[in-house]
């Protein structure tokens, strides 16, 4: 039988802001309900937590809303994300939940489970790293191409600047001239010591 437990101390950094995610439900291929500000704050009173969302940023407030639970309270909150009267019997959205909250708590050995209908906590799988893969160098690129495309973006804009248009137009050719060259060895751009001092003095008038 699984031995259901209990949080005995703050949940950490990196599950309160995947839980905070959770929680606002932007995300609909991980999470089984979006909760406008009102939905926050309906939410937060169901497990008995007195918040009111006050129109700011929905995650940035969840999230110090739960820096500052009780590991009582956050415990009610994570089983109410995968409680099935959340979800108002959609058992669909339930198993979206669960699958997305026992990812989580991952980092904390833990997982639901559930008696009945009734979520709980219980010991999770014991994550297991293996030192010689973690330190294992990534294999080298299998030729030039890759390697490039590794190492350069693919496209520079330089028309999100907002420079002036004859600038933008002037360096976003040299951009576009510099990265063919990598790729498709073409010959390094010219440019005149009169043209760059001239870009370079509007740059600087802008």
């Amino acid at each position: 039988m699984t031995r259901e437990i209990h949080l005995g101390s703050r949940l950490d950094a990196a599950t309160l802001e995947e839980l905070a995610d959770f929680i606002c439900g932007d995300d609909d291929t991980r999470f089984p309900r979006y909760r406008t500000g009102s939905d926050l704050t309906r939410f937060f009173q169901s497990v008995n937590i007195n918040a009111h969302h006050d129109g700011t940023t929905r995650k940035k407030w969840v999230l110090e809303i739960l820096r500052h639970l009780e590991p009582a309270e956050a415990e009610r909150v994570v089983l109410r994300l995968v409680d099935l009267r959340e979800y108002r019997g959609d058992q669909t959205s339930l198993g979206l939940a669960a699958r997305t909250m026992n990812q989580i708590l991952t980092i904390e050995s833990m997982a639901v489970t559930f008696v009945g209908t009734r979520p709980t906590l219980t010991d999770g799988a014991q994550v297991v790293l293996d030192e010689k893969e973690l330190l294992k160098a990534p294999p080298p690129a299998k030729d030039e191409a890759t390697f490039l495309k590794q190492q350069f973006a693919d496209e520079v804009v330089i028309g999100d600047l907002r420079l002036d248009p004859d600038i933008t137009a002037i360096l976003q050719s040299r951009v576009d001239e510099a990265q063919a060259c990598p790729r498709g060895k073409a010959e390094p751009p010219r440019v005149s010591c009169s043209q760059v001092g001239w870009v370079m003095a509007m740059v600087a008038g802008v």
